[in-house]
């Protein structure tokens, strides 16, 4: 409510001259013709005066806020959901704890995919975490991200609290990773897992 009154400041201030003749107006009874005939030199001048001081301050507003928008991108985290497999290059996350689970014959076993995550921004995560609607985050191998190439494994089962049997029960899922900078300002990232084989992720804006 308070970011949209926020937004809607300027225009309210736009019209506020309109509104003030309009009532005016009203007042004195008289027509529009008649009335805005009796407005003298100084009155149309005032009123063009404040048109001007409205414009230059409006851009000024929104010149403030892409700067504002430009400083904070420059020093938010950014968090990247990623699928890895055991045996690349980056081995940080290479915790078989942390293994994607599913079934083979009768057994169920590590698959050697990891759902990892890296901090890809200019500004250090805290209080890290993934929300699902059918999978549940029980480990983390760090919750605190600062700014690197490293990539760290979450361990995830299928709700409420099962193994997961078959590497396709995450396609399509959609998953929320929720984290805050220093100053406790909350961020959202939220990706789609397209297919979790094929190691392919979306992210959602």
């Amino acid at each position: 409510m308070i970011q949209y009154i926020k937004k809607s400041l300027p225009y309210i201030f736009l019209t506020l001259p309109i509104i003030t003749l309009f009532l005016n107006k009203i007042s004195t009874g008289e027509s529009f013709q008649l009335y805005f005939a009796r407005l003298d030199t100084n009155g149309w001048l005032l009123l063009l005066t404040y048109y001007v001081i409205w414009w230059y301050t409006f851009e000024t507003y929104k010149i403030r806020e892409q700067t504002a928008i430009q400083t904070e991108i420059g020093q938010m985290p950014i968090l990247l959901l990623n699928i890895q497999k055991g045996g690349v290059a980056h081995k940080q996350f290479m915790d078989r704890e942390y293994q994607i689970t599913e079934q083979v014959n009768n057994a169920i076993i590590g698959s050697d995919h990891y759902l990892t995550i890296k901090n890809l921004g200019k500004g250090p995560a805290i209080n890290l975490r993934l929300e699902s609607s059918n999978f549940v985050a029980i480990a983390y191998q760090e919750q605190f991200l600062i700014p690197s190439q490293e990539e760290y494994s979450i361990k995830i089962l299928a709700k409420p609290n099962n193994k997961i049997r078959k590497l396709t029960e995450l396609n399509d899922e959609i998953m929320q990773i929720r984290c805050q900078n220093m100053l406790k300002k909350e961020y959202i990232f939220k990706y789609k897992i397209e297919d979790f084989q094929k190691r392919k992720i979306v992210f959602i804006p």
